[in-house]
């Protein structure tokens, strides 16, 4: 069974929508986590003052500085994966249509 042009183009479009929402959807959570961790940080800077910074709440920013880190590491290994994903659906899209001659 082949697929029409127009359905080639649906599916491609489709794809291609989904995989740019999933790709919005990193962007708001990984600014929602850099917020989150902003926020703990000013909580403890407030809480403890300025000035009063004591080794355990600068072991505690340091340990929010580390999961935010590793937060943005896979933040940015999903991105590369729906970049790739992205990427192979153009190149199924351009396959498909030189197929058909379009």
């Amino acid at each position: 069974m082949s697929l029409s042009q127009e359905q080639i183009i649906s599916d491609y479009q489709t794809n291609r929508r989904q995989l740019e929402a999933a790709e919005d959807a990193i962007r708001y959570l990984q600014r929602q986590g850099e917020q989150a961790v902003d926020r703990a940080i000013q909580a403890i800077t407030r809480r403890l003052g300025p000035q009063t910074l004591s080794e355990q709440a600068a072991y505690l920013q340091r340990d929010l500085r580390q999961a935010q880190e590793t937060y943005d590491e896979i933040v940015n290994q999903e991105k590369r994966r729906l970049q790739q994903a992205l990427d192979a659906n153009d190149q199924d899209f351009r396959q498909k249509m030189r197929a058909m001659g379009g």
